[in-house]
């Protein structure tokens, strides 16, 4: 008797639990299951911090690829490959490179910060860095699939019909900003080599269709680039260089404070013994 009281108590604390996790798993909307493992849109959010952003193809290639990893992992367990040193070895190795990333940002954001003086200084320090490699000008390009279409472009760009431009460039592949002249169609960059002006200039043919371009700024090659263009470019150096140098700083400080040994006559002997067992 008091054995199947047990066991009847046992079977309802059972289907409790199960309940209970099915409504935790509705709350936490299950998107994806292989067998016994589930991947809810939270632990989506946390594999893909992005996911927001993303449209529903590009969310459906990552549960896609949780599904075919998931299958694979549940092989490979089937196959008792984690028990394999090498395996086990190679975890411990993402692990320790993931944590100290992670802590290294956590350091860096707390730390690394690029004043706008310091911008300004850099650039005066080193102009000579920030000169143009080659002629460059700043333009509108426009590539359209007919001559006609083309033609009436380079007219309307003449008569500067802002309504009529702006009908184009919401019809037609275009692009506003610095353009190398060695990156131009062969036929554009000549006549532009010879003007050396701004203007509008096509239409010209290639592959890919005909090309206007409207040209607003000439850039000679030796001209020194203006602040504002290399701003980014200019921050981005100077928090590289920070981020190496408070890397081995970091690193400094926590080594001071560790017991840390390195015996590097090991390393000469494996290299040898490699050679050795190398050699005929």
């Amino acid at each position: 008797m008091r054995r199947s009281f047990w066991m009847r108590s046992l079977w309802v604390g059972l289907i409790l639990i199960s309940i209970s996790a099915c409504n935790r798993l509705n709350k936490d909307e299950v998107v994806a299951q292989v067998n016994r493992e589930v991947l809810t849109m939270e632990k989506l959010r946390a594999m893909v911090p992005v996911l927001d952003q993303l449209d529903s193809l590009q969310r459906t290639h990552y549960v896609e690829s949780w599904i075919q990893e998931t299958l694979l992992k549940q092989e490979a367990e089937k196959h008792l490959l984690e028990r394999d040193p090498q395996f086990k070895q190679q975890m411990d190795t993402y692990y320790r490179r993931l944590l100290a990333d992670k802590m290294m940002q956590k350091f860096m954001r707390q730390s690394i910060q690029i004043s706008d003086q310091e911008i300004r200084d850099y650039y005066a320090r080193n102009q000579d860095n920030f000169r143009r490699a080659e002629d460059e000008i700043f333009a509108l390009h426009v590539l359209l699939p007919s001559r006609d279409e083309a033609r009436e472009l380079r007219r309307v760009l003449l008569a500067n019909d802002l309504d009529k431009k702006a009908e184009f460039l919401r019809k037609y592949q275009n692009e506003t900003g610095l353009f190398k002249l060695s990156d131009l169609i062969p036929d554009l960059r000549n006549r532009l080599s010879r003007n050396r002006e701004p203007g509008v200039y096509g239409p010209y043919w290639s592959d890919f269709g005909y090309h206007v371009m409207n040209v607003t700024q000439w850039y000679a090659k030796d001209d020194l680039r203006p602040l504002e263009e290399v701003w980014d470019e200019i921050a981005g150096r100077l928090s590289i260089d920070r981020q190496m140098d408070y890397r081995l700083a970091i690193t400094d400080s926590l080594r001071a404070q560790a017991n840390v040994s390195f015996h590097p006559a090991l390393l000469n002997q494996s290299q040898s013994q490699s050679q050795s067992q190398s050699s005929p």
